[in-house]
């Protein structure tokens, strides 16, 4: 009867995973699978990972229990095909893919994980896949090879780094994004059962400076009093009101209709799916909202283009005096590229300003959960790095709903 046994030769830092197939004194075969560990989190006896609560290991035990059904599978198919079992056969077992072979170029898969991803992420999530992909394409040119899945490792980093740096002039931000990005997209190839570099997993650069800006409650005032010429004004600032009640994303908030109302419990909600995520929910119509749509007959705003509302809701802004000089990013005309420093702050507004405003404003006066619930957050870690909080804000706001009680 065969047996599978991982195990580690090394006890140094990273130290690669190995597995062995036995099967009586015919076949003993050995390999790494890829995955590395620190061997201070490793259990012999158990032959996996010791700290089952870390997210990382968790996921790590879950690769090897994917490898080990792919080579038990492989096994009883070659025994059954009666070809000969080989180290070849094995390693390629491992990947799951024993019996023929895979492209392994990274841009061939990013093909076929656009096809997968198809279905399930909204057109703008597809675009960002369609531009890192172009983005390696050109990366192929400089480095003047083809680049495989396995080749993504540290060096492979530096380099892209670099090229990220002096050729596309990728800002720290982005160019800690892109990397996770290409890593998670590594990683869904090694699960499918490609050959990865065992170094994967050690791939990420330190995050930029995050520049949260936000409509504070007097700048939302300011919003309201302002007085506007023009009517196409007058309906940029009614939707971007509605954005700081409700705080959805520009691209769904623009496209919501009172058709969509409906109530839950007595309280008037909205029945949506957001666009970038796929996700259902109901969002709260809260009283403010209620209220400029009672102002406007009881209708949404006229509709407009992303675009246009992106342009009009600064020219609100700048009317309403929301000009307090705040450090910022935003896109240089002549380079097109976005650029750190220091700004009036309507120059800082985009379509994001309402949600971030939103989750912002309410962030220690409601609790987490529910503004999580509105905005379609799915982590707490995500909502509060989405509006710059950290772990001594959680302590303030626990302190001070303490105070209350």
């Amino acid at each position: 009867m065969a047996t599978l046994k991982f195990f580690l030769q090394s006890t140094k830092d990273h130290s690669p995973i190995y597995i062995r197939l036995r099967d009586g004194k015919e076949i003993d075969l050995k390999a790494k699978t890829g995955l590395i560990i620190n061997p201070s989190n490793w259990n012999n006896k158990n032959q996996r990972p010791k700290n089952t609560k870390s997210t990382e290991l968790k996921k790590l035990i879950f690769e090897l229990e994917n490898i080990k059904v792919r080579i038990l599978k492989a096994y009883n198919e070659i025994q059954l095909r009666k070809l000969p079992i080989t180290s070849d056969w094995f390693k390629r077992a491992i990947t799951g893919n024993p019996f023929e072979e895979k492209d392994p170029s990274l841009v061939s898969y990013f093909e076929k994980y656009i096809s997968i991803k198809s279905e399930e992420v909204s057109e703008r999530g597809i675009q960002k896949i369609i531009v890192l992909r172009d983005t390696i394409i050109e990366f192929e040119k400089i480095w003047k090879k083809k680049i495989e899945i396995v080749d993504v490792d540290l060096n492979f980093q530096n380099d892209f780094i670099k090229f990220l740096s002096s050729e596309k002039g990728y800002r720290q931000t982005t160019k800690h994004r892109t990397i996770k990005f290409l890593k998670t997209v590594c990683r869904h190839a090694r699960t499918s059962g490609y050959e990865s570099s065992p170094q994967l997993d050690l791939l990420g650069v330190k995050d930029g400076q995050v520049n949260i800006v936000y409509l504070t409650p007097e700048d939302i005032k300011k919003i309201k009093r302002v007085k506007l010429d023009f009517s196409y004004l007058d309906n940029a600032r009614k939707w971007l009101l509605l954005s700081c009640y409700l705080g959805q994303r520009g691209g769904d908030l623009l496209n919501i209709t009172s058709k969509q109302i409906t109530e839950k419990s007595g309280s008037k909600v909205l029945d949506m799916r957001q666009q970038k995520t796929k996700k259902e929910l109901y969002v709260l119509l809260t009283k403010e909202a209620l209220d400029i749509l009672e102002e406007n007959d009881n209708e949404f705003p006229r509709k407009i283009s992303l675009q246009n509302y992106n342009l009009y809701i600064k020219e609100v802004c700048k009317y309403a005096g929301i000009n307090e000089i705040t450090f910022g990013s935003k896109i240089n005309p002549i380079t097109k590229k976005k650029e750190d420093g220091h700004f009036e702050k309507w120059e800082l507004v985009t379509t994001h300003i309402g949600r971030r405003s939103f989750a912002t404003n309410y962030y220690g006066k409601v609790p987490t959960p529910l503004l999580m619930a509105q905005t379609g957050h799915t982590s707490e870690q995500m909502f509060l790095k989405y509006i710059g909080k950290g772990r001594t804000d959680q302590i303030l706001a626990l302190a001070n709903a303490f105070k209350t009680i």
